[in-house]
């Protein structure tokens, strides 16, 4: 009979530290709580043609905040708009291939300069569930509009080409699929401590993720594995690449907010010419984005 009672009591014990172990993992935000998040990312493209190494490299500096205008059951409604946004582009064979910086001056005639910086002149409204999944982005096309006056560009014809380019990068799906690659970390179920769950990202570069929570205190501490695949479709070429990704993520216990994430990967595949015999050209592409955040309460 004791041997029975001291199981029992043990298989009570275990349940309720197991049960007591579970943490619902989401976003707890109050109205009129702001987010300043700094993104880096720094890019290498590498290129064998004709047995001749090509590389390209790509810097990303851009910050950008995010404020909590409406709250309801399941989901945040969020204002966002840049306050930064640089990038620097050059390769081994062109030398600076082109360069942007929103918070410099720049020369009349520096249209891309020009395009970019309607970036910090327009607001964006998001609507992210508690799981980090975006459901909508909006606002985008007058973000666009916003770039695109300030390029000066007079026929309408080339304006609309440019339009429709510029929605590729800066269009409601590529926002919210580019967003969630920050936000989208958390699932819809209780979990303890080395469970994992799992989620996708979808758009030009796709990803099959398997989150693992591997503490909730003092921080929130996710790590990640992926399989991640690029499929890039331009006018002149096409790009499919497959490889692995990391990433480490340490969140805000009370908010659910990331205070830092790193993010690793390497694809390898092949970018086929279009316009020269379907030339397969073997290209990879290691890639290194971390975030920073800084939250402020109400």
């Amino acid at each position: 009979m004791q041997k029975i009672l001291a199981t029992s009591l043990l298989l009570i014990n275990l349940l309720a530290s197991n049960t007591y172990a579970q943490t619902q993992l989401q976003y707890k935000l109050k109205i009129g709580d702001s987010i300043l998040v700094h993104q880096q990312a720094n890019q290498k493209i590498t290129q064998d043609i004709d047995g001749i190494m090509q590389q390209m490299t790509n810097v990303l500096e851009s910050k950008f905040v995010l404020v909590v205008k409406k709250v309801t059951d399941s989901s945040y409604i969020l204002d966002f708009n840049y306050k930064l946004f640089k990038l620097l582009s050059s390769s081994n064979t062109y030398g600076e291939i082109f360069s942007i910086d929103t918070s410099a001056d720049f020369e009349k005639d520096n249209m891309e300069a020009a395009i970019f910086s309607g970036l910090t002149q327009s607001k964006l409204k998001i609507e992210l569930l508690k799981t980090g999944k975006i459901i909508a982005v909006r606002g985008t096309t007058q973000l666009i509009n916003n770039m695109m006056e300030r390029a000066g560009i007079q026929d309408e014809f080339t304006k609309q080409i440019m339009i429709e380019e510029m929605k590729k990068e800066f269009g409601s799906k590529s926002l919210s699929d580019s967003f969630e690659q920050f936000t989208f970390i958390y699932p819809t179920k209780k979990v303890v401590v080395n469970e994992s769950w799992k989620n996708d990202f979808t758009g030009e570069i796709e990803s099959e993720n398997i989150w693992t929570l591997k503490a909730v205190s003092p921080n929130i501490d996710i790590q990640g594995v992926a399989h991640v695949s690029i499929n890039s479709v331009e006018e002149n070429y096409n790009m499919v690449l497959n490889g692995d990704q990391k990433t480490h993520i340490s969140a805000d216990v009370k908010t659910g907010v990331v205070k830092t994430m790193s993010v690793t990967s390497k694809t390898r595949g092949n970018t086929v010419s279009l316009q020269n015999n379907s030339i397969k050209i073997p290209t990879t592409i290691n890639s290194v984005t971390t975030y920073k955040t800084k939250l402020y309460v109400q």
